[in-house]
């Protein structure tokens, strides 16, 4: 009889001290377990996340690989960054899943997946980051200075509408001047200024370029890899101490007895057993977590706090500032075309009012469109990002925030860092014309012998220049409108 009694007692201990051990992770990690509506919630909205980004990344694969006029610089850009983002998905948000629905910790997988994870998710995000950046920039290069030769493969074109004359006086086109002998144009002529074998050598340049992309996103993502390790977050104090933490910050929280004091007293008989439960500075086994710790071996030569505000000082803040600057400056561009045909048009007939044409009014609202494009990229690229880089921030900084604001960060971060891979093949490929009749032509059972007409998009830009200089005939001279075209396609 006294050994049963023993038995349970120790039982009893067991339970008591488990429960308190668990009371003080919770403590420092917050719950162990969401309630339902949470956990319906957050899975809902991961797997709806899961399956339309994984849907709209490998569509966006497979129709540029399997079209072969969508083999141009800026598809294999979006290819790129599709791949990066469909490895985002597969690798990291399944777990992610998996925590949210069933429980927050502990991390069961071990160090050697903790920095597999670590890998993956710091890599896919620096990839598209790098080639988004890498994009607006071309787009830039293209649109805002066309008639400078790129080596990288950059190219455009240019188009010489038909004229029919004599001698030509092109003073007041003179840039043009050195990439043309003569300005006699018998019919439309399209020059390249990339070389010869233009096909070969664009698409050699731009994969050259998505390959460097890689190596640097992935040389940048070795800092936290060796910094990741699983780890336990928390070690148990002296009894004495918890004792008194619990008193004033843990008991409050759960229960409150009548005359509104919250004490612990542990049983006489699991104080004495107390060395076999609750041993001073061991690890809480339900406190393990996959994150970067400072007791790994890179960071006795390295610091977390740099290694995070420099990667947010480099990979988000610069791209932000490069992208916004890009974009804008397309975007006046772009509304200064406009400009450029109303004057044309009133210079060339000063009594007739001022108006567009049928193709006038259609680049218009083209660009139009694509100037709410590019203002959508830059807005999407921000709010994707910048709770990630906050949290990122506000962790390094140890700035104390309360439990429900943190929660949020955590949680809004989460959803927007996943939501980037969802949105870019909307922005950037199913939202061009030219990209959803080849998506129609790939997955429809009937086929399309027409290729497709190309239509404005941020997707696919090239430059078409339409100069009808002004020439002087041996009986007379006139005067003929010079513009300057601006297409996305």
């Amino acid at each position: 009889m006294q050994q049963t009694f023993i038995h349970n007692s120790s039982d009893y201990c067991g339970t008591f001290f488990a429960y308190h051990e668990h009371l003080l992770v919770e403590q420092h990690l917050g719950k162990q377990s969401k309630d339902l509506l949470q956990k319906l919630f957050v899975g809902i909205a991961y797997s709806i996340i899961l399956c339309t980004g994984i849907f709209g990344n490998v569509c966006t694969c497979i129709v540029i690989a399997r079209k072969r006029f969508m083999h141009t610089r800026t598809n294999f850009y979006l290819f790129s960054l599709a791949v990066s983002d469909v490895i985002l998905l597969v690798c990291g948000l399944p777990i992610e899943l998996f925590h949210a629905v069933y429980r927050s910790y502990p991390w069961q997988f071990g160090t050697a997946t903790c920095r597999l994870r670590a890998f993956v998710t710091e890599l896919s995000p620096l990839v598209s980051v790098m080639i988004l950046t890498v994009f607006s920039v071309e787009r830039y290069l293209c649109i805002c200075n066309p008639f400078q030769r790129r080596p990288w493969g950059l190219c455009f074109r240019m188009r010489w509408p038909s004229e029919s004359f004599s001698t030509c006086n092109c003073g007041h086109i003179s840039h043009v001047r050195q990439l043309t002998a003569n300005c006699q144009v018998t019919q439309s002529i399209h020059r390249s200024y990339c070389g010869p074998n233009l096909p070969s050598r664009e698409l050699k340049s731009c994969i050259v370029l998505i390959v460097i992309i890689w190596l640097v996103a992935a040389m940048s993502a070795i800092p936290v890899v060796g910094l990741s390790e699983a780890f336990p977050y928390v070690h148990l104090p002296a009894w004495q101490d918890y004792t008194r933490q619990f008193n004033d910050t843990i008991c409050p929280q759960i229960v409150v007895n009548d005359s509104g004091l919250c004490l612990l007293t542990a049983p006489d008989a699991c104080l004495v057993e107390i060395d076999s439960f609750w041993v001073e500075g061991r690890a809480a086994e339900e406190s393990y977590v996959c994150a970067p710790s400072e007791h790994s071996i890179w960071a006795q030569y390295m610091s977390i706090q740099v290694v995070f505000l420099l990667s947010t000082a480099l990979f988000f803040v610069t791209p932000m500032f490069v992208i916004t600057i890009m974009y804008s400056r397309i975007a006046i561009q772009i509304r200064r075309s406009n400009f450029i045909q109303l004057l044309a048009q009133s210079t060339t007939n000063a009594s007739e009012p001022v108006k567009f044409t049928t193709q006038g009014q259609t680049a218009a609202r083209n660009r139009k469109g694509i100037t709410r494009m590019l203002v959508a990229v830059i807005v999407a690229f921000f709010i994707c990002w910048a709770p990630f880089h906050l949290q990122r921030v506000v962790t390094v900084t140890n700035i104390q925030l309360s439990y429900f604001t943190a929660e949020f960060i955590f949680y809004l971060s989460g959803f927007l860092y996943y939501i980037s891979p969802t949105v870019n093949p909307i922005l950037y490929s199913l939202m061009s014309v030219r990209f959803r009749r080849a998506f129609v032509a790939v997955f429809c059972t009937k086929k399309h012998t027409r290729q497709p007409r190309r239509q404005p998009t941020l997707k696919n830009t090239c430059i078409n220049v339409s100069y009808a200089p002004r020439c002087e005939h041996s009986q007379a001279s006139s005067s003929q409108r010079h513009e300057r075209f601006i297409s996305i396609q």
